[in-house]
């Protein structure tokens, strides 16, 4: 950690080095203090799910092939759609890039079946990614 950063309502924020990467990064520690049981809980596992996020992009993998094998077309589109939150949130190296082609798909699928919600969902993360 280099420094601190500042303070929200949930979360502290510090710059950190990801000496990994070899880049500056922002790192929240989630608050605690004050939650009841069944909060921590959820925080708990949310950071652990996070942690497994290579373990998730093998599953989605799995399921994008099942999906296009089977012509589950709407399962399909939602799946391109949650993938992409997923490999945002790992955000290695060409995970970017691929995230945009399956909002691409998920929004070309979504568009045909008139699936509106999802149509939305993808335009605003696509719109998100060329900010």
């Amino acid at each position: 950690m280099k420094r601190f950063l500042g303070e929200g309502g949930k979360k502290k924020v510090y710059l950190a080095q990801d000496t990994l990467l070899d880049r500056e990064v922002a790192f929240a520690l989630i608050k605690t203090e004050g939650l009841d049981e069944v909060s921590r809980t959820r925080i708990t596992r949310e950071a652990q799910a996070m942690g497994h996020l290579d373990r998730a992009a093998q599953h989605f993998e799995a399921s994008l092939a099942f999906c296009r094998k089977a012509g589950y077309r709407s399962e399909l589109a939602w799946t391109c759609c949650d993938y992409a939150d997923t490999l945002l949130q790992r955000n290695e190296p060409g995970d970017r890039g691929k995230s945009v082609s399956l909002l691409d798909e998920s929004l070309a699928i979504s568009s045909e079946l008139g699936m509106r919600p999802l149509m939305e969902r993808a335009l605003s993360r696509r719109e998100i990614l060329k900010a």
